[in-house]
């Protein structure tokens, strides 16, 4: 396996699990999954759609609250009583 295809291996499970991570069956896990999820945003921004700023700025205003914030009353933070 190549580099560049194992690179496109483990990005595609990274991409997977932290939509899953966040959006999915562990929702209250949003914060910790909120920063990988910025971390990506701003990857493609940068490097592949470096002329689209309105879609990912709003997509990291998102993350931004939900690390800021968390994902609500049914949030592991909450449940941990840190909240």
């Amino acid at each position: 396996m190549t580099a560049a295809a194992m690179r496109d291996h483990w990005s595609d499970i990274a991409d997977r699990l932290n939509a899953v991570i966040s959006h999915g069956l562990l929702a209250p896990a949003a914060r910790l999954a909120a920063p990988a999820l910025l971390v990506m945003t701003a990857t493609i921004q940068i490097f592949v759609y470096p002329d689209a700023w309105p879609t990912p700025l709003s997509w990291a205003a998102l993350m931004l609250y939900l690390i800021g914030r968390g994902a609500g009353p049914v949030s592991l933070d909450r449940y941990f009583g840190l909240k």
